[in-house]
């Protein structure tokens, strides 16, 4: 019986071992020209398919039903969820198979067979092309949704004491060249986790920033009156450059503002009407007329907040609805007025234009800082020689200014400034030229 039993299993080890080897002669004669048993390019079955058999295969599908897992561009939590066709993703079909079929078929083929049964099943990633129009303008519509400008972060005054800050915005740009390098340099590893390439740019103002020393805390105000016959378009400038150009301003520390600069181009197309400016002596209507009162205006605000005049020149004419010997002008890119903010801390500015006044405010850090002026000097050159008058010169006659302006702390004497101008004349009225009307 043990005889028997023995040779039973001689027989059916001989027998499994014949089919084992009929087997694996079976699949190498199979599998000489066609692929494995098991064998995916990308999603397609394309197992014991011939070359030529899965290239139909290949070609027949259009690539969205091949690629199936998501293609997804993303920058930080930003995800753009894309089909191939988006990409302009084209199928070598091809190159593809023979890419399977060689690295399927070793020559040594038990290498190869032991290679194939390690696996439940094989797959290979698909050999692109790009349609890199189509690519290009798809991330086109994607830089329209991360595209934005900085924004300055800004304070917002509620009264008695209470305000917010609103946060900054930080810049975005996506650079559509190098983005689709990234997204061709991922799809040939097989990637389909796709990089957007988005440059940042950080606002000037953030809310960290103003979140250290937020400038809510009045430090100087000043108020100028218009005169009894400035025009409609005289006020609309100054509205205009008041509200739309410097309200909301605020300047870091050690930061320099620039009027000329900050209003830019003053035409028709910015907004402009023509009012009187002082032109050589005589008042002719320009455009942007009226911007000597925001001017002057800042400049005392400025003056009595104690920040650093850099540049401030008087007007040539004095006018009365100016402090004497505390006026300025500007006018186009030679004269200017600048300042820089030197108290350390960040500064905030509100304007309040109407019909009758103009008014400036500067919010920042308290300096513990109070800030006078003199009664103006008043000389001018008589027949006698020089001479002093309280407050005016004689009609038609040039004079000049000077006002000592004192910065006193816990009633020390930190500094004091003489303010010198220099004027052809008061200008009346009677005593201008009018080189022309101002236009209604």
């Amino acid at each position: 019986m043990k005889h028997f039993v023995f040779k039973l299993l001689v027989v059916l080890a001989v027998l499994s071992l014949l089919g084992a080897v009929g087997l694996i002669i079976g699949d190498y004669v199979l599998t000489r020209a066609r692929l494995p048993y098991n064998t995916f390019i990308e999603s397609v079955n394309v197992s014991l398919l011939t070359q030529g058999e899965a290239i139909r295969e290949l070609k027949a599908l259009p690539a969205d039903d091949i690629i199936t897992s998501p293609l997804i561009a993303y920058y930080k939590d930003k995800d753009f969820f894309l089909l191939p066709s988006d990409l302009g993703i084209k199928i070598d079909a091809r190159a593809s198979v023979k890419n399977a079929f060689k690295q399927t078929h070793d020559k040594n083929y038990i290498k190869e067979l032991r290679s194939r049964l390690s696996k439940e099943f094989i797959r290979f990633p698909l050999v692109l092309s790009i349609d890199e129009a189509r690519l290009a303008e798809t991330i086109a519509s994607i830089a329209e949704k991360i595209d934005r400008e900085p924004r300055d972060a800004t304070i917002i005054l509620h009264g008695q004491g209470a305000y917010n800050i609103k946060k900054h915005q930080t810049g975005r740009t996506l650079n559509i060249e190098k983005t689709i390098q990234n997204i061709k340099a991922s799809l040939e590893k097989d990637e389909r986790l796709l990089p957007l390439a988005v440059s940042e740019e950080i606002p000037r103002v953030t809310y960290e920033e103003l979140a250290k020393a937020p400038p809510v805390q009045l430090l100087s105000e000043y108020t100028t009156y218009y005169g009894t016959h400035d025009s409609p378009n005289r006020i609309h400038n100054i509205k205009l450059i008041a509200t739309e150009f410097i309200d909301g301003t605020i300047l870091l520390s050690g930061e320099a503002f620039s009027l000329v600069d900050t209003v830019g181009e003053i035409n028709r197309e910015a907004g402009f009407k023509q009012a009187f400016v002082i032109v050589e002596g005589e008042l002719v209507p320009q455009y942007g007329g009226g911007t000597c009162q925001i001017a002057t205006t800042l400049y005392n605000t400025v003056m009595l907040a104690d920040l650093d005049v850099l540049q401030r020149r008087n007007h040539s004419l004095y006018f009365y609805i100016y402090p004497l010997g505390r006026d300025a002008t500007v006018y186009g890119k030679a004269l200017d007025f600048r300042f820089v903010n030197n108290t350390g801390n960040p500064v905030y500015f509100k304007a309040n234009a109407t019909n009758k006044s103009l008014t400036f405010k500067i919010f920042g850090t308290p300096t513990g800082k109070v800030v006078t002026f003199t009664s103006p000097q008043v000389v001018y050159r008589g027949k006698d020689g020089e001479k002093s008058s309280g407050w005016r010169a004689p009609k038609n006659t040039p004079f000049s200014t000077t006002v000592t302006r004192t910065v006193k702390k816990d009633g020390k004497v930190l500094e004091t400034e003489v303010i010198r101008s220099y004027y052809k004349l008061v200008g009346d009225g009677s005593n201008v030229v009018i080189r022309r009307p101002e236009p209604r």
